[in-house]
């Protein structure tokens, strides 16, 4: 089910489309996502929360994943771009290695955005990398749902197959 959300939200062809008669249940939880979203502190990460729930424990380990909790990297951001100076002649890039759900570039854009509004966002590189295409997808997700400029890849396994386009 997290694939065919994700997959609406990235553009990806869905590898196995939900039935026709689970479509209204879909819809419903997406307007619920939405008001979820609405609801919370702008570039708060819902989907790592999902997933963390969702993902089952052998998956994860498997891949060597543990998500940092928001509350982590929120402490980090303010640590690193509290009052951070934009640079006239180049971006200030945040780079995450293993971005998971991207929660990491949201902190710093929360941080960049409390300290110099929404024109600072736009002076800030942001770049995501992971081994999971599910966690990249997730990070494409943020892209779109907060309206973020984030460049991203994948050094995907031999085992994923799909391809990744936001």
């Amino acid at each position: 089910m997290i694939d065919d959300v994700l997959a609406d939200l990235t553009g990806q062809e869905k590898q196995y489309p939900p039935p026709r008669d689970a479509l209204s249940d879909l819809r419903e939880l997406g307007k619920l996502y939405a008001q979820a979203v609405f609801d919370c502190t702008p570039y708060t990460d819902l989907f790592g929360l999902i997933y963390m729930d969702l993902a089952s424990r052998s998956t994860k380990s498997g891949l060597g994943q543990f998500f940092t909790p928001q509350v982590v990297t929120d402490m980090m951001a303010k640590m690193v771009g509290h009052q951070a100076k934009l640079p006239k002649d180049r971006l200030l890039t945040c780079l995450e290695p293993c971005c998971g759900s991207g929660v990491m570039l949201l902190s710093f854009a929360r941080q960049i955005y409390a300290d110099h509004g929404p024109g600072g966002l736009s002076r800030c590189g942001l770049y995501a990398i992971d081994l999971d295409i599910t966690c990249c997808c997730m990070t494409a997700a943020h892209k779109r749902v907060f309206d973020l400029v984030i460049d991203f890849g994948t050094s995907q396994s031999p085992k994923s197959t799909r391809p990744l386009t936001t």
